[in-house]
């Protein structure tokens, strides 16, 4: 009977838990493998918005230009620099505060 035992724990006990090791260790595998997918996704989502962001941050940037050139065009920089704060904010949306260095 004692063999029987035996033979029975080394037949089908050892090979069932060898088997849950390795179902155990791939689905440690397969999570690390999501979550770094995860991650590639994520991380492309995050560069396509800091895309967005500079492209937006650009245009901007062409824009005050534009209007700033634009103001210089119409009179003197002495005479601008004046008044420049009231002029930009009145003819840029954008503006909160107009400035000039000299």
């Amino acid at each position: 009977m004692k063999k029987v035992a035996v033979l029975f724990v080394l037949a089908v006990v050892v090979p069932s838990l060898v088997l849950a090791w390795l179902a155990v260790r791939t689905l440690r595998d397969q999570e690390f493998l999501l979550e770094r997918q995860q991650s590639l996704l994520y991380q492309g989502v995050t560069d396509g918005l800091a895309r967005d962001v500079q492209n937006a941050l650009a245009d901007d940037l062409h824009a005050f230009t534009a209007k700033v050139g634009s103001l210089l065009k119409e009179g003197k920089a002495q005479e601008l620099a004046r008044s420049f704060d009231d002029r930009l904010r009145q003819e840029w949306p954008l503006a909160h505060v107009g400035f000039v260095v000299t």
